[in-house]
């Protein structure tokens, strides 16, 4: 995929992020999109610590890893894991910093859970700082805060969400 400067999610059309009818193309990564891909993580160092190219394509081998894409555009991109157990372990999640609060973040998460309904897991887990604003958005799209644990430089709270295939339909209605 190309990140020339008009696919570039910065000078998509404001008014098209932001229309009602709005709505991200979430797919299964391949490796045409790989170096968009490093280059969204690399522009959020901060969020998601450095993420290796290796790791990315790790699991777009294994297909643990969503994009979400508008008229060709990266938006965010949603990487996992699926443990043996029935749980998902979210190791990264980011959304271009122009399209959040657009439904990219809701998008990718409602994604994930269809993907986890159809293989059988029962939870999403995933660890952010809790310096993040993005433990507000992890609440009010229904993960359950479960603890806090230490984590390399800061401290981490720990989010829990339980996969339900009758209530797949309840992201789409939060917020």
């Amino acid at each position: 995929m190309s990140t020339s400067a008009s696919s570039h999610p910065e000078n998509r059309d404001e008014k098209t992020r932001e229309s009602p009818r709005f709505q991200p193309q979430i797919c299964i990564a391949t490796e045409i999109d790989l170096h968009w891909l490093k280059s969204l993580a690399d522009e959020h160092k901060h969020e998601l610590g450095f993420v290796r190219r290796g790791a990315l394509l790790r699991s777009i081998e294994a297909q643990c890893l969503l994009t979400a894409q508008y008229s060709g555009a990266p938006l965010g991109f949603v990487q996992f894991h699926h443990r043996r157990d029935g749980q998902t372990t979210i190791y990264n999640i980011v959304v271009a910093r122009n399209s959040r609060g657009s439904g990219v973040g809701k998008a990718l998460l409602s994604g994930l859970r269809m993907v986890c309904i159809t293989l059988g897991q029962h939870r999403i887990v995933l660890k952010t700082p809790v310096d993040l604003p993005a433990n507000r958005f992890y609440e009010t799209v229904g993960f359950v805060l479960a603890g806090q644990e230490a984590g390399k430089a800061r401290p981490l709270n720990i989010w829990r969400m339980e996969v339900l295939s009758h209530d797949c339909a309840n992201l789409e209605e939060r917020t």
